[in-house]
């Protein structure tokens, strides 16, 4: 797999350390260095999960001059979570703490595998007011039940914020809460890494939410990245959540965001968990020229089901967010592709939304597995205007959801897009057939999109027949 442009670099992960040497500390479950680790898990529910002391806390604060802590295979659950609070890295050499074991090169999704002394398990992470460091190769399962997140990066409300913490190659299995908060934090990433199968909850929780904060400067939570990930049957996949300020520069980018019809199985009655979207923005951002960008994600399999607020939209794009850029993603099999709601209070300021050169494939309506009525499906439910080209519609039922008006469609600027056997084109601009291609049936020249179904979990291949047209 190629390294993607957006990921942030971590040459600190390049270079094996000295093992001897006083900046490395070599961890075992039983204890830190010459400190011993509690025999007993801490009490639940964590009453400030980003603050809360922990034994990780005490080990990171007793050990200032450490770079590198190493931590070897077992349960680091009596640890408590792992708390970095009020320390920090250097911008020319971020501190670290990674998986140290047999395997290690390898993703620990692929250790599993191996069995359980192929791992190293912690119950949650906070980094708050805590700068340049890398969270590597570890693994989160079962997580004791929190009504707040397992992972945190941001404010401990006290503090500077949080900046240039890297999460990378995480596994997270069965978060109860929500998977991750980034809040009052910039230029972070989380990357390469697998969140999979929230716990069955009746309510939202998806894997990564990204929250302002501060409108004042102080505290800012820009800039930040969800690069090359695999977020797999959470309630949304992402939630960009509108709160004080806005999130300049956010980029989520070449990830995979889906459910599996196993999980969607046991949702259907609507009585034991909760699916909602792909995508859910509620918040962009204040600058033109630095957009909220989503780019190069694959997003299929999310249903509507009665108990959520959502619709299982791939995207849906509301509240106050302005300025966003949506390019080259693959979205199919959800009973709508893109959702544009009109702002809270119907104003008419425009979104600033650019939807450019992606592929909407086998977009119909589906309640479980049952169809839905045909006005709640669409590729496209566009209630304020949006600059719509160079994309690809392909093997749908119709082009604009029910809920489309006209004057919408006509306010919206439609060029150079492709239509490929999608039989309903209602709220189509008048100019639409004259600047775009529409293919009322399949030409023999149309070309399949092939694609991994995953990116870090297995083999199989997608296969998008007849998607475009070259």
């Amino acid at each position: 797999m190629q390294p993607s442009p957006h990921a942030c670099k971590t040459p600190e992960l390049d270079t094996e350390p000295d093992l001897n040497a006083p900046t490395t500390l070599l961890l075992t479950p039983a204890a830190c260095g010459s400190l011993a680790a509690p025999t007993s898990p801490p009490p639940e529910p964590e009453p400030l999960p980003w603050v809360t002391p922990s034994f990780w806390q005490q080990c990171i604060q007793a050990h200032a001059q450490v770079t590198d802590f190493l931590v070897s295979p077992g349960d680091y659950s009596n640890w408590g979570r792992l708390v970095v609070y009020e320390r920090d890295g250097r911008p020319e050499r971020k501190r670290v703490i990674r998986y140290w074991g047999p395997g290690r090169e390898a993703h620990p999704v692929h250790r599993l595998e191996s069995g359980p002394g192929y791992e190293a398990t912690i119950g949650g992470f906070s980094f708050a007011d805590a700068s340049h460091w890398i969270l590597h190769g570890l693994t989160i399962r079962h997580p004791l039940p929190t009504g707040q997140f397992v992972g945190f990066i941001g404010y401990s409300g006290m503090g500077a914020g949080s900046s240039k913490v890297i999460v990378d190659s995480l596994l997270m299995e069965n978060a109860t809460g929500y998977g991750m908060r980034i809040s009052k934090a910039s230029d972070s990433c989380v990357q390469n890494s697998v969140m999979r199968n929230m716990a069955l909850v009746t309510f939202d929780r998806p894997g990564i939410q990204i929250k302002p904060g501060d409108n004042t400067g102080a505290h800012p939570t820009t800039g930040n990245r969800i690069v090359n990930n695999e977020i797999v049957n959470h309630t949304d996949a992402i939630a960009l959540t509108n709160g004080t300020g806005e999130i300049d520069g956010t980029v989520i980018a070449e990830n995979d965001f889906y459910f599996t019809p196993d999980f969607i199985s046991r949702l259907e009655d609507g009585k034991i968990g909760c699916t909602e979207n792909g995508i859910d923005i509620k918040i962009g951002s204040s600058d033109p020229a630095n957009p909220v960008r989503i780019e190069n994600n694959r997003i299929w399999g999310s249903r509507f089901l009665r108990t959520c607020s959502g619709t299982g939209d791939g995207i849906v794009i509301h509240q106050q967010t302005k300025n966003l850029v949506l390019r080259q993603n693959v979205i199919f099999d959800v009973p709508v592709g893109i959702t544009i709601k009109p702002f809270p209070d119907f104003s008419p300021q425009t979104r600033n939304v650019l939807i450019e050169k992606n592929l909407f494939y086998g977009i119909r309506g589906f309640r479980g597995d049952q169809p839905l009525p045909k006005h709640d499906a669409g590729v496209l439910s566009l209630q304020t205007p949006a600059i719509v080209r160079d994309n690809v519609f392909a093997h749908s039922e119709r082009l604009f959801t029910g809920d489309v008006r006209d004057e919408i469609t006509g306010a919206s600027q439609f060029e150079r897009n492709q239509v490929v056997a999608v039989p309903d084109l209602t709220h189509l601009p008048p100019l639409f057939t004259k600047k775009n291609k529409v293919f009322a049936t399949v030409p023999a020249s149309a070309r399949d999109y092939v694609f991994p179904r995953s990116r870090w979990q297995c083999c199989s291949a997608v296969i998008l027949k007849q998607a475009f047209v070259p």
